[in-house]
């Protein structure tokens, strides 16, 4: 179920995905990354974000979230980590000039589309001041 979940995004450093992959662990909540994997793999010096997606409710009430990290070989991993509602509440919201940020980062990742190539032979001839009407179609090489 997605109501009454939290809305903000909660960022967080290695030591705390750490520690609280190892908690869900421990008390059984059953999906994520473990902990040794977040050792071996997981960037420490760079934030991590997370975002609840799914409140579970066995074998206790928990929020199924979402991870942004940054890894050791570069890339970047997006992967589910359970946490309690009380460990995520606990976490420092992103700020606003993060959250700006991370969005503009997000955006681009987003591949930009061409231009069809009629779109695209209206753009040159405008940009060589060319009128529409004269042309009568795309330009001659």
């Amino acid at each position: 179920m997605t109501r009454d979940l939290p809305r903000e995004i909660k960022r967080l450093g290695k030591a705390e995905l750490v520690a609280l992959a190892q908690r869900a662990r421990d008390l059984h909540l059953g999906f994520g990354r473990r902990a040794d994997w977040i050792i071996e793999h997981v960037e420490s010096s760079r934030a991590a974000f997370m975002r609840a997606i799914l409140r579970e409710s066995t074998p206790q009430p928990c929020y199924r979230t979402l991870v942004l990290a940054h890894r050791l070989d570069g890339s970047v991993e997006h992967f589910p980590l359970d946490v309690l509602p009380g460990d995520f509440a606990a976490l420092p919201e992103v700020s606003s000039a993060e959250l700006l940020k991370l969005t503009r980062w997000a955006l681009s990742w987003v591949p930009i589309s061409d231009l069809p190539a009629e779109y695209q032979a209206e753009w040159d001839r405008t940009r060589r001041g060319e009128s529409l009407e004269s042309s009568g179609g795309c330009p001659s090489s």
